[in-house]
């Protein structure tokens, strides 16, 4: 994982070729460091880039389509992903799977109008409580 003198790399799982754009312009609107971002469309494509590359960032899309969600990919990504931190990013946070980020399985949900806000504590070492309903505590996220 990167310190704050290292690039940041972001590993982001996501139909949407658009989304790389908006996390790139994020990240540039949020710190001096140099950020890479690596885009795949599934997770059959990024299971190899975790397996040769050392992220300090994975973001996954809720929905990489109509009927695959964060239920489905979160495990397949978490059997690769080692110790790099995941964020499960959606449009729709009311989703009950996606109400307890640890039951989910990963370290933190974002509504994705918060996600300039927490990439910019991510890249900058920040880290604050979001409510995490069902597990009755605070998740660390920015």
């Amino acid at each position: 994982m990167g310190t704050i003198d290292q690039n940041y790399k972001v590993l982001l799982v996501d139909d949407d070729p658009e989304e790389a754009i908006i996390i790139k312009r994020a990240l540039k609107a949020v710190t001096k460091r140099e950020c890479f971002v690596t885009h795949v469309s599934k997770c059959s494509r990024a299971i190899p880039e975790l397996h040769q590359n050392d992220f300090d960032l994975i973001i996954l899309d809720n929905r990489l389509s109509r009927s695959i969600n964060a239920k489905f990919t979160v495990p397949m990504m978490n059997a690769a992903r080692g110790a790099m931190p995941m964020v499960i990013a959606t449009a729709d946070i009311s989703q009950t799977y996606l109400c307890c980020a640890s039951h989910l399985g990963v370290d933190y949900i974002i509504d994705k109008l918060d996600l300039v806000k927490f990439l910019g504590g991510q890249v900058n070492g920040l880290v604050f409580g979001v409510q995490d309903n069902l597990c009755g505590g605070t998740s660390k996220a920015a």
